[in-house]
Parts: C-alpha cells; structure tokens; sequence
C-alpha cells in the first residue's frame, strides 16, 4: 500500500481499496454536478453518473489489476481521488492514462489535485513511465486550467 502525505500533513494519500467505494463516488459525483451543471443537461450528468460512476462499476474499476485508484484524505474523509493505468488501446509501457482526476468542490483549491498528480508521478517514476495523457472535455476549462499548470500540453 502506497501512503505520502503532502501539505504540512494535512492530505493523506493512500490506495484505494473497496471500502472506499461510497467516498470516491461522493467526490466524483458532486464534481460532476458542479462542473458539468452548464455544460450538460440534466438528463446526461444523471445518466452518467448511474452508468459510469455506480457503486458497482467503481468496486470493478477499483479492484482492476491494470489501474490504481489513489484517494485523498482531509480529516478522515475523502476529498479527492485519481485513477491511472495502462492506456486502454496501447501497449507502451512507458506511457499511461491518467483516467480521471477528482477533488470535492468545497475541496478545490487547496492542493489535493495537485498532491495526488505527485503521488501518481512517484508511484511512475520507477517504471520508467516517460508519458502521461488524460483525456479533457474543451469545455472544461477548470480542469484544462489545471493540466496546463501541471505540465500538461494540448494537444488538438
């Protein structure tokens, strides 16, 4: 099990096991809410959020073998979460997905996102991974802002 602690010890960072299903939904859901709420309609963000981000396709996606799910901790809760792993379509093994990158919106800004990126490069770095992608809607600007400040390029 992988635990950093980052910012004066307020964050912990550990793996995800399936016991911590309910809280990465929590976060993944009201991030969802908040950021799409202009972007999608109702209908879409709710679709989603029953189809990609149930609790019974987050237990699935948190035991897969080819991905590691990190969560964020703040005062025993969990305020974040990030999950990467081998590119669905690629077989380089020095490239991975970052499939997701997460933080409860009475959470952003406070250094979470950017300490769970860190704790994904450490766990990277032994393996020789030299490329990291992930995948942004152009409309979310917030989350463009926050790769492009991590070292992210767009790429059209």
């Amino acid at each position: 099990m992988m635990v950093a602690h980052h910012s004066d010890d307020l964050v912990q960072i550990t793996e995800a096991t399936a016991s911590d299903v309910l809280g990465i939904q929590n976060v993944m859901q009201a991030s969802w809410q908040s950021v799409y709420a202009d972007l999608l309609s109702e209908e879409h963000i709710a679709r989603t959020l029953r189809r990609s981000f149930s609790e019974a396709a987050l237990a699935r996606s948190v035991n897969h073998a080819g991905a590691t799910y990190l969560v964020a901790w703040v005062d025993g809760e969990i305020r974040g979460m990030c999950h990467y792993g081998s590119p669905l379509l690629d077989d380089c093994e020095n490239r991975k997905a970052l499939y997701s990158v997460y933080v409860h919106p009475d959470w952003w800004q406070q250094g979470i996102g950017t300490a769970l990126l860190d704790v994904m490069e450490a766990h990277l770095r032994p393996q020789r991974v030299t490329d990291v992608f992930t995948y942004v809607d152009a409309r979310n600007t917030l989350a463009s802002t926050f790769f492009t400040r991590h070292g992210f390029v767009h790429l059209p």
